[in-house]
């Protein structure tokens, strides 16, 4: 099922990179975005998956949802709302 636009604030496109850089581009992107804000991310790399699990769980962002069609992730993060410090 297609994510819709209205689910979430930021779009990553991480299609056709491999390890690390969907990661890297996430990253980048949680960075920039406010607190509570939701990242979408598209990664076709199939270690996108673990990576974000293992960063999220690790930093405090929410995997909120996870699909994949036709071989193709859509992650929705959110980002944390209070840095940890």
């Amino acid at each position: 099922m297609p994510t819709r636009a209205q689910d979430y604030d930021i779009l990553v496109d991480a299609r056709g990179l491999v390890c690390p850089q969907p990661l890297r581009r996430l990253r980048a992107a949680l960075r920039d975005a406010l607190p509570s804000q939701v990242i979408c991310l598209v990664a076709d790399d199939p270690h996108a998956l673990i990576d974000v699990q293992v960063h999220c769980t690790r930093v405090g962002h929410v995997l909120l949802d996870e699909s994949a069609d036709e071989g193709v992730l859509r992650l929705l993060i959110r980002k944390r709302e209070e840095p940890q410090g």
